[in-house]
């Protein structure tokens, strides 16, 4: 697995995260479930078999999905899947406005909604006791490509005789450093997202701090090979900026920076606004840790290569914290949450047990992909109260096969969120708490790796 896609899975899969062997050959392991829903065509009322006249107060509204790459779109065929407690499952089908009317008692909840179509991701949401906010998101999953790269090949001129020159383009293979006095690089662009620009960005190091940074033009991606591209750096420095952003954190000593140290990793990045899969770097981030404070540090421009994403990651007993900062203006305020509890355990993936506690957070997850380099296929979603609790069922007649899941391994991933702009009830496929539906300040995750024979 490159280093790349590494970066853009560790907000929520991990790049050390093994598959756990998956003991069913992606049969209905969670379909159905207890009962016979009564299904809703699309645009039906719910009937009075299904909700009783008297029920109250009472769960109810349109639920809306879409779907994506940007600008997103209604999602029709959508089955969505209601159980609570010891109720009938319901379930009723999205209509051509992507959207399902669903009207519930509360007084047999909580509840879980379920939203899945056959060749896209699935959703679940369990504890609701009220209509969810915001809209679910399913979109096909487009994993990054394991072969077929083309050459992408140029030269880097005008950098600094001791300076370090990182190459990178949205959906390339490895973005490595140039040493000093390195001038030509050669990468693979891959056709996952073909309506991506192809541009090489080239960023100056000297000293680990940002200088100088310039892009070229851009190709087209087409599949065909791409030699002699030409990127030059600026004579004059590029006018870099220092963000500061303090982080609160009850052990600051305690913590240290993974990736963040000597030469650093570019984290700050342009992220794809479209697809939401890809990055290109356009920064340095570095921690700043003292006894009594810690604080990220952003070299940043303005313009045309300006930043819409910066992270920060920790390691601490056996969870990764990711802190992500959206905006380069001095206003952000980051925290290192407190997470007592967060495992998904289990004999099987039918008996996983999802136990997590964490002070403060919106919302864990558990994801689901087929292995460590994919997009997750199933992202449930509980609500603090609803813990402990196994994952829900999938609608009837939806498989694990037809959501991408099931051949020979599930790789799971635990995950705490912290929201500042509304829920997310899917971000689409990057997978990570970056720019989705209410962009997700923090992400916590720990995958597991249980063998499941």
């Amino acid at each position: 697995m490159t280093l790349r896609r590494c970066l853009l899975l560790l907000a929520l899969a991990g790049c050390d995260a093994q598959p756990s062997a998956f003991d069913r050959d992606g049969g209905a392991l969670f379909d159905g479930g207890s009962g016979t829903p009564d299904v809703l065509a699309p645009g039906d009322a719910p009937r009075p078999d299904v909700i009783a006249p008297g029920d109250a107060p009472r769960l109810a509204g349109r639920i809306r999905v879409v779907t994506g790459p940007a600008p997103v779109r209604p999602l029709r065929g959508v089955t969505i899947r209601a159980v609570g407690g010891d109720a009938m499952p319901v379930e009723a089908v999205t209509d051509e406005a992507g959207e399902a009317a669903m009207d519930l008692p509360t007084r047999g909840g909580p509840w879980t909604l379920t939203a899945a179509r056959r060749g896209f991701s699935a959703v679940s949401i369990v504890g609701l006791t009220e209509a969810p906010d915001g809209v679910i998101r399913l979109d096909a999953p487009i994993d990054f490509g394991e072969g077929g790269g083309v050459r992408l090949e140029g030269t880097i001129t005008g950098a600094a005789r001791d300076a370090f020159v990182w190459f990178d383009a949205l959906n390339t293979d490895l973005s490595m450093p140039l040493s000093p006095g390195q001038t030509s690089f050669q990468t693979l662009y891959y056709l996952e997202f073909p309506e991506l620009p192809l541009a090489v960005t080239a960023l100056e190091l000297v000293d680990g701090h940002a200088t100088r940074i310039a892009r070229s033009q851009a190709l087209v991606r087409d599949g065909s090979p791409r030699d002699g591209v030409t990127v030059t750096l600026p004579a004059a420095p590029s006018g870099f900026r220092t963000v500061t952003v303090p982080i609160a954190t009850p052990a600051p000593s305690s913590i240290a920076g993974v990736g963040l140290r000597g030469d650093p990793t570019p984290r700050v990045w342009q992220l794809d606004t479209q697809y939401q899969r890809s990055t290109v770097s356009v920064g340095v981030a570095r921690l700043a840790v003292t006894p009594s404070a810690i604080e990220a540090n952003f070299e940043v421009v303005d313009g045309e290569l300006a930043p819409n994403l910066g992270a920060v990651r920790f390691e601490a007993d056996a969870v990764t914290t990711n802190l992500f900062v959206h905006r380069f203006d001095g206003a952000e305020r980051l925290s290192v949450p407190n997470v007592t509890a967060l495992d998904a355990s289990g004999d099987s993936l039918g008996a996983l047990t999802v136990q997590a506690s964490a002070d403060g957070a919106d919302a864990f997850g558990v994801f689901l992909a087929p292995s460590i380099d994919a997009a997750p296929r199933w992202r449930c979603f509980f609500l603090p109260g609803a813990l402990p609790a196994r994952l829900p069922d999938l609608p009837a007649g939806v498989t694990l096969a037809d959501i991408g899941l099931g051949a020979r391994s599930v790789n799971v991933a635990t995950i705490a969120f912290w929201m500042h702009a509304g829920r997310v009830w899917a971000t689409p496929n990057s997978d990570g708490p970056v720019l989705g539906y209410g962009a997700t300040v923090t992400g916590v995750y720990r995958t597991v790796s249980n063998a499941w024979r």
